[in-house]
């Protein structure tokens, strides 16, 4: 991982996160895609992220794989940062990137049918003020069935 890579996809994030609905009734869940930086090209974080929503959108079989992916990758990001010597800088934003990450998968396991209460309380816990997250738990908290009956 280059660190220049990470706190330059971080310090986007607040410009350039996407949010795509899934759903159209009550809370909707929101996928965030991160944008690639003109300058240095997208990383394995971005990549990942990308193919996740992608895969999600799509109802692809590869989403989840995608998605855990992305969460491996924004791990190792995390604990690279908190053994960095610039931790007060890279922990916040490493911490934003597994949360985005872990909210991601919670919405493609949710549209897949499965369980995603523990990746979204991760989330929650990383990021608890970040406006993604915070839609995804009320969303999530809808079951799947009435969400696509509503619609």
């Amino acid at each position: 991982m280059k660190t220049s890579h990470a706190a330059s996809r971080v310090a986007a994030l607040a410009v350039a996160l996407a949010f795509s609905t899934l759903a159209s009734a009550g809370t909707k869940p929101v996928l965030v895609s991160v944008a690639t930086t003109p300058a240095l090209g997208p990383d394995e974080f971005t990549l990942a992220t990308q193919a996740c929503v992608a895969g999600t959108r799509s109802s692809s079989p590869s989403a989840l794989d995608a998605c855990d992916s992305a969460v491996t990758i924004a791990q190792t990001e995390l604990h690279v940062a908190r053994s960095s010597t610039m931790s007060i800088y890279a922990v916040p934003s490493a911490r934003k990137s597994l949360a985005l990450a872990l909210s991601n998968r919670a919405v493609s396991r949710w549209m897949a049918g499965l369980t995603a209460e523990s990746d979204i309380a991760r989330a929650s816990k990383l990021a608890p003020r970040a406006d993604f997250v915070q839609t995804n738990v009320t969303a999530l908290a809808t079951p799947r069935a009435a969400t696509v009956a509503a619609r």
